[in-house]
């Protein structure tokens, strides 16, 4: 290739967002395994920055989630992503959460959103469909938790509250409030 079609060649791919910014790879450990997860690559491409935020495992350390940030002007976009022990990554449909923690068995990641009043539930598997949206209104969450069959959910609006549901249906088996 001659020098002169270098240039333009050269000048063209760094107007391409895409290349401007190398997506950042991070290490997850799955006992003597590593797998190394890319972020993904969001539609886009607008974005300033971006960067992982939470990597958190399951009960049996078989699956990990990462939650990667987007960032542009003032905004911020999330989305989660799924990976198991052989480096196979799924990412989670509206994922765009805070909190968020794998089910004692593995099989549902919960999260809470980022207006911190919707619960959400998705089944993993092969293929991860759109969660279960479960609202809850007036409430602003502060903390999630998950046992066996129950889902406790604590936060606060004018005192404080905590909800519990049972999974994977999301019904109501007690909600508590105080002044």
């Amino acid at each position: 290739m001659s020098p002169g079609t270098l240039l333009p060649l050269l000048l063209n791919l760094a107007l391409v967002p895409s290349l401007q910014t190398p997506l950042q790879t991070v290490p997850l450990y799955f006992g003597s395994k590593t797998v190394y997860v890319s972020a993904p690559r969001q539609k886009e491409q607008q974005f300033e920055s971006y960067s992982y935020r939470n990597i958190i495992y399951n009960k049996g350390k078989t699956q990990a989630a990462i939650r990667w940030c987007y960032f542009w002007n003032k905004y911020v976009t999330c989305q989660v992503t799924v990976t198991n022990g052989y480096g196979k990554t799924q990412a989670l449909p509206d994922s765009d959460i805070e909190q968020f923690i794998f089910t004692p068995d593995g099989r549902y990641l919960v999260g809470i959103g980022t207006g911190n009043h919707t619960l959400m539930l998705w089944t993993l598997g092969r293929t991860i469909a759109a969660p279960k949206v479960k609202t809850l209104v007036n409430m602003r969450v502060t903390d999630l938790q998950v046992s066996e069959h129950e889902l406790c959910i604590a936060g606060s609006n004018a005192g404080s509250f905590y909800v519990l549901l049972n999974w994977p249906d999301l019904s109501s088996v007690a909600v508590q409030k105080s002044a």
